[in-house]
């Protein structure tokens, strides 16, 4: 009760009732996600199936991350600004000529992914062989269109978060799970692991038409646009080079981990990969469903100048975000036995696999809080305009997670990686609060001048 009453005090109504959105469509995503990788674990367990499966998941998941994300934090504020400082065909104008850059872009990684498939995955694992590699290989490239539908993706959440629609994002996470679903229990048991591959596009897809025909309703007019001219695509393009090289850097954490695991025990990386969506739940239902409203709200409050209020809407959303996680890491770590003995301890999971996912699960929590204050700190410094540091304290926390790995690992195995990638969390954290701190501090100083140069 203490807990909720201090949570309402110190967020604004408005933010609250958007994260409530974001929140109820992401839990029921993330309800669904859970029921996903239970049936992966009772069909495919922690086997060298699994480990292929995780291995090929890993460009797209590193592309979603690296790009879907910098592109749905970046657009938000600039688009916020073309609608404030010019015309609604010139604001017209850059998102149409964003799209348009957003498609070259995925095309030309796509095709050259696809030649350089096999080149790829021999870099990220190798450690695997034969069937496995090209198992891996082969689903790689099966899921190769999904870079164009998260970058598509990723465009269209950010038009609508501009415009404080949330719904149509939340819930497409939401079509995305049971398409999913659907093609494990079907194409997952008559192709085997190969058959998840492809459920993975279609779900990615159909998650990308739900999307597309929710700004259909609001006031854009979305179309291939050439040359390349706006001056705020010129913008996107300063402002995104560090964003997306921070993206891929901290991305990266978990794909060293793999790369490490992938020469321990076999299901050394399936038991990882299961431990850290248990700490990635309370991220999705929490931090994430908190900072995307807080993102547009910093924004505009940016453009318009309201600096204190800027500051204010920053400490108070870092203290209720705080408070919430620390509770939930607690909790995490004391009922990690009986939590994954419900959500995974199925068909071919069983105690091994359970009991290996366990001992890891800790190291992962150590680095929770940290890692939901960073999602703040980096959307943060995104409403103003500044990304000039992310890549230094990404590629600082990157270092100390390797360094972390290659000690670790002989040590703790996996969970030496898991802990290698906590105090990577906690290094990212650490400077990017630093950043604000930075910013706040020259917003004092310069009380009528921008709160800070644009990075």
């Amino acid at each position: 009760m203490i807990k909720r009453t201090l949570v309402r005090h110190l967020l604004q109504k408005d933010i609250r009732s958007y994260a409530g959105t974001i929140a109820l469509g992401t839990g029921i995503s993330r309800i669904l996600g859970y029921g996903r990788e239970v049936l992966m674990a009772a069909l495919f367990a922690t086997s060298n199936a699994t480990d292929a499966w995780l291995m090929a998941s890993v460009l797209p998941n590193l592309l979603f991350t690296a790009l879907y994300g910098s592109v749905s934090n970046l657009i938000v504020p600039l688009y916020l600004e073309s609608q404030k400082t010019s015309s609604h065909d010139n604001a017209n104008a850059f998102i149409q000529e964003v799209f348009t850059l957003l498609t070259v872009v995925a095309v030309v990684l796509t095709l050259v992914v696809f030649v350089f498939s096999r080149m790829i995955i021999h870099g990220l694992a190798p450690g695997f062989h034969g069937t496995t590699f090209q198992l891996t290989v082969t689903m790689t490239r099966i899921m190769l269109p999904t870079f164009l539908f998260w970058l598509w993706a990723g465009f269209f959440t950010a038009l609508l978060q501009s415009l404080n629609i949330y719904g149509p994002p939340a819930w497409a996470s939401v079509l995305q799970n049971i398409v999913r679903i659907a093609a494990i229990i079907t194409l997952g048991r008559v192709m085997g692991i190969g058959g998840v591959a492809w459920g993975y596009t279609i779900g990615v897809g159909t998650q990308l038409v739900l999307l597309a025909s929710a700004t259909h309703r609001a006031p854009l007019h979305i179309r291939f646009r050439w040359p390349l001219t706006h001056s705020l695509v010129r913008k996107l393009f300063r402002l995104a080079l560090p964003v997306v090289l921070t993206s891929l850097v901290s991305a990266m954490g978990l794909t060293v981990d793999r790369i490490f695991a992938s020469r321990l025990a076999t299901g050394s990386i399936a038991a990882l990969n299961y431990s850290f969506l248990l700490i990635m739940l309370p991220i999705s239902l929490v931090a994430i469903p908190l900072a995307i409203p807080v993102l547009t709200a910093l924004s505009r409050q940016f453009i318009e100048q309201q600096y204190q209020e800027w500051t204010r809407l920053l400490r108070r959303s870092s203290l209720a975000l705080a408070l919430v996680m620390g509770i939930l890491t607690v909790i995490l770590i004391l009922l990690r036995g009986p939590l994954i003995q419900f959500l995974y301890e199925h068909g071919n999971f069983g105690l091994h696999s359970a009991y290996i996912t366990a001992g890891i699960l800790p190291y992962f929590a150590v680095g929770m809080i940290a890692m939901a204050l960073a999602q703040l700190f980096l959307k943060a410094l995104v409403s103003i305009q500044y990304t000039a540091t992310l890549s230094v304290w990404a590629i600082a926390a990157a270092a100390t997670n390797i360094l972390a790995d290659f000690i670790l690992v002989h040590v703790l195995q996996a969970r030496g990686l898991a802990l290698g990638t906590s105090l990577g969390n906690i290094v990212y954290a650490c400077g990017l609060a630093w950043s604000v701190r930075s910013a706040i501090r020259a917003q004092r100083h310069r009380r009528r001048d921008p709160l800070v140069h644009s990075g």
